[in-house]
């Protein structure tokens, strides 16, 4: 009797504990993850606004931490996405008004890591096919995955958070 009541007292406290670690388990990650959404901005650029349907162009990224009192330390995910948006938002040329493009990953990796101290910025350049949304006025938008890299799991990853930059307005041609 004594066996069972100690096995079960342990098997309780085991549990408790578990639910305490995974609390602050996640706890850390959230708080992270929640730091790179609010000190984070992206901003994005093209060479020229006059692009060619079709083509490829080169996008300039750079990651800024607009955080006055704190680095951060992360890591540039794999995931991309870019969105291409008709402006007015309406069907051109037979076209769908929007078409995004880039790089999904379901188990998010890091692929750059990076520390940014108060005001400092990550650039890069990427290569991003035109997507067709028909001639005209466009946006388009960059995102990419910040990954916290502390807690990542063999099978599962990383968690990861994206992180837009602004739309910039183009012209579209054929």
């Amino acid at each position: 009797m004594k066996t069972w009541l100690y096995t079960r007292r342990v098997g309780i406290i085991s549990l408790g504990l578990i639910a305490v670690a995974c609390s602050t388990h996640m706890g850390r990650v959230n708080r992270a993850i929640r730091e790179y959404d609010s000190s984070l901005t992206l901003v994005c650029s093209v060479e020229s606004p006059e692009l060619t349907i079709g083509q490829e162009i080169v996008l300039h990224l750079t990651l800024r931490n607009r955080r006055a009192e704190k680095a951060i330390a992360a890591c540039v995910g794999v995931t991309r996405r870019y969105r291409f948006t008709a402006v007015p938002f309406e069907v051109r040329d037979r076209r769908p008004p929007v078409a995004d493009s880039g790089l999904v990953v379901d188990h998010p990796y890091c692929d750059k890591p990076f520390s940014l101290g108060p005001g400092e910025e990550l650039s890069w350049t990427e290569k991003v096919r035109v997507t067709d949304v028909g001639s005209g006025a466009a946006e388009v938008q960059a995102s990419v995955s910040v990954v916290y890299p502390r807690d990542c799991e063999p099978l599962y990853g990383c968690y990861d958070t994206m992180i837009a930059a602004a739309p910039v307005d183009v012209t579209l041609g054929r």
